[in-house]
């Protein structure tokens, strides 16, 4: 039940409604529409800072579905609530929250923009049909807006873009549409035009509607529609140009608006608003172009005109490449399916991804969903198609940020959450229970690598058990953040970055009540080869029996190559015909999954380096019973073990470490200081040094492990006149013996 009054947990008031007016709020949303075509899907992504969250409470605002706006400097805000977001003013989880606007339905993600979070934003980008990129007017392109730019274009999704806060000095508009093309790759079309900057920012020019709007009322909620005609004759002649350059440039990208400037002599103005706007849709479902809005979110300026391009240029379910899902065989012999369309269609077979998991000390694990095709209906049973087990639907939730309203269902084109599965992860596809339902699995979500590590303690023995569980649930939810526990009983912690794993812990304290110590934060190396090996091994083992002790032994014939960075590990087997025409299938098959477990476990355990070794391929070219009896699978699990371990070892191993890429902007003055000091102290590669008004903007890749503590000595050696951001590229080989020595003295300790 809604409370009367939401406050958050500082107890500062959030705001303040009655019960039956946010009801008839959340009623508004449901009862907008259940026509796909008026379903929007978004996100809002950005680097840290830009303005994502301060937008999302305008447009939460706006809408009518809270009465009062918070705001990020404050801790008050709703899309924010979880109690570190609030006290860092930052973004950690990806919130929803579904509003009606303009006889619409838009489900919005709010995303972080912090590097230690990009999973979070994967996860969103998966299930969204459209985004909203938002840019600071006066930083431009940053280095997380590349990222969060390039995991939209990965998944297809449509963007319009929004440059905020161009009420601030220094805010400039050609700057960030220039850093737009090149930094981004994309094709800015300015649908709108600011009569000013910094402290002139006041009005905006429509430049489809050539008319000028002015945000009045108390928070900018009276959008007024000026006539042009009102104003300066410069200010005309501006809008003029500008809409001319608007025709003009989507006539580089859409054939019927060349079509029209044709048929009417060259001369752009009698191209229709209508046609402009059908024609600006056309561009940006077809990730031609992207649409560019101007504004200011803290001083409400500008959003509801983001909300309304939303309507009209980014699209519904419908206008969308249906996702694409596998069918694995459902018998023996058959061949899996791929690259299955499953259309958005609300009559079709029930086919939902979890696209988030979180644990709830009162609710247990919320699994936040999109439905592709077909009703998710509360109290039915559905299947896990990715883990091959049924779950029980409890509850169906209509979500904002963390209030939570019953609903019946979920449709084709929804986005809510389940509460009741007991067995799901993010990623998982959910499909009906019936058994002619086809068991399709949708294409899932990409994980980075963690790159930090470090041990956890629990304060006392009794709390293991209790904080093993709590890390279960953790890594459930957030498929960035690992754990395990070595063979000597220490607990691993696995993270993006400092600041994600002291977000776990601070989970860890605070929500599930475990206390804990964490270890000296560490660089999470990887381990591989050099070159290719192959060799015949055998293991004998033993084994107790009811008349005593029976040896057993087992032989494989193995090679192993390198990868290419980035590959991952294959195992594959290349048996002889002759031996699998000899053993029964069943057999081999328990033989295969007994080998594959212990390579599986070798790769963890890691070579001599004792590092998990990535990028290897594992060939089995032969399997032999060397005893006078059937040898058990677990003996060839063992000398599979042994056998990777000792080849491995001959094969010369080498240490892998995260490399990162960062951009540091810095004053004139101190740039010889900072490239010396990447050069010669953090083996930095510099990619590219270029000049921005009065500061140089550095690219660089850098070994992960010359970064920590790097934001202190920065800010030291240049008087803090420099910044810096950074986010992972990829794993690089060390080459330099010094450097792998001291890599290993690190982790030995000696």
């Amino acid at each position: 039940m809604l409370k009367n009054l939401i406050f958050s947990k500082n107890k500062n008031k959030l705001f303040q409604t009655s019960t039956s007016q946010f009801v008839r709020n959340y009623l508004n949303v449901k009862n907008v529409t259940s026509e796909l075509n008026k379903y929007r899907n978004i996100g809002i992504i950005a680097h840290v800072d830009a303005g994502k969250t301060t937008t999302c409470e305008r447009m939460l605002y706006y809408s009518g579905l809270i009465k009062r706006i918070g705001e990020v400097h404050k801790g008050d805000t709703v899309m924010d609530y979880l109690k570190l977001e609030r006290e860092r003013g930052i973004t950690i989880g990806a919130a929803t929250v579904t509003i009606p606007w303009s006889d619409h339905r838009i489900n919005i993600v709010d995303t972080p923009g912090h590097v230690d979070f990009t999973v979070e934003v994967e996860r969103s980008v998966r299930v969204i049909d459209g985004s909203v990129a938002i840019f600071d007017g006066v930083a431009g392109v940053q280095a997380q807006s590349i990222t969060v730019w390039n995991q939209s274009e990965r998944y297809s999704v449509p963007r319009i873009a929004f440059i905020n806060k161009m009420d601030r000095e220094g805010a400039s508009i050609d700057k960030t549409l220039k850093m737009m093309k090149d930094r981004l790759g994309a094709n800015p079309i300015p649908i709108q035009y600011p009569t000013g900057t910094g402290s002139q920012f006041s009005y905006v020019i429509d430049l489809i509607d050539m008319v000028v709007l002015n945000w009045a009322g108390e928070k900018g909620e009276v959008v007024e529609k000026l006539p042009l005609k009102d104003f300066p004759q410069e200010i005309q002649e501006k809008a003029k140009e500008k809409r001319t350059e608007l025709v003009q440039s989507l006539s580089d990208h859409d054939e019927e608006i060349i079509q029209l400037i044709l048929e009417n002599d060259g001369d752009t103005d009698k191209v229709s608003t209508k046609q402009i706007k059908d024609a600006i849709r056309r561009v940006t479902i077809s990730m031609k172009a992207v649409p560019v809005l101007y504004g200011s979110s803290l001083q409400n300026k500008g959003v509801q005109q983001v909300l309304n391009s939303v309507i009209d240029y980014l699209p519904s379910p419908t206008d969308r490449e249906p996702p694409l899902a596998r069918l694995p065989p459902s018998a023996p012999g058959q061949q899996e399916k791929t690259n299955i369309p499953i259309k958005s269609d609300q009559k079709g077979e029930l086919v939902a991804l979890a696209f988030k998991v979180v644990h709830d000390p009162r609710r247990g694990l919320i699994v936040y969903t999109r439905v592709y095709s077909g009703v998710l209906k509360t109290s039915s049973t559905i299947y896990n198609s990715t883990r091959k087990s049924k779950e029980r639907v409890s509850k169906l939730l209509q979500v904002s940020a963390n209030e939570m309203e019953d609903i019946q269902e979920l449709k084709a084109g929804d986005i809510g959450a389940i509460l009741g599965l007991k067995n799901v992860s993010t990623g998982d596809t959910l499909v009906r229970d019936f058994e002619k339902a086809p068991k399709v699995i949708l294409n899932g979500i990409q994980t980075p690598p963690p790159v930090f590590y470090c041990t956890l303690e629990a304060n006392s023995e009794g709390e293991i058990p209790k904080l093993l569980e709590a890390l279960t649930v953790l890594q459930k939810e957030d498929p960035s953040f690992h754990y395990q526990v070595t063979d000597d009983q220490v607990i691993l912690i696995k993270g993006m970055g400092e600041l994600h794993l002291e977000i776990i812990k601070d989970r860890l304290d605070n929500h599930f009540n475990v206390e804990s110590r964490m270890g000296k934060m560490q660089v999470s190396y990887r381990g591989s080869i050099s070159y290719s090996n192959q060799k015949d091994f055998n293991e004998t083992i033993n084994i107790q029996s009811g008349t005593g002790i029976k040896s057993f032994s087992a032989g494989i014939s193995m090679s192993i190559e390198p990868l290419e960075l980035g590959s991952g590990n294959q195992i594959v087997f290349n048996l002889p015909d002759s031996l699998v025409d000899s053993m029964e299938k069943s057999t081999v098959e328990k033989i295969k999954e007994a080998i594959v477990e212990g390579l599986e476990s070798s790769f963890q355990r890691g070579l001599p380096l004792g590092f998990p070794v990535v990028d290897v391929k594992v060939s089995i070219d032969n399997i032999l019973y060397l005893s006078d009896s059937d040898s058990p699978p677990n003996a060839f699990r063992t000398v599979a073990i042994k056998s990777f371990l000792n080849l491995g070892e001959s094969s010369e191993p080498v240490i892998l470490e995260p490399l990162m890429k960062i951009e540091i902007t810095v004053d004139e003055k101190y740039l010889g200081n900072v490239l010396s000091d990447l050069s010669r102290q953090r083996r930095a590669t510099i990619q590219e040094v270029g000049m921005e008004k009065n500061v140089h903007i550095i690219n660089a890749i850098v070994p992960l492990k010359e970064m920590i503590g790097y934001s202190t000595q920065l800010r030291s050696f240049t008087s803090g006149n420099a910044s810096f951001t950074m986010e992972f590229l990829n794993y690089g080989k060390v080459l330099n013996t010094t450097e792998k020595e001291k890599i290993l003295k690190e982790i030995r300790g000696y």
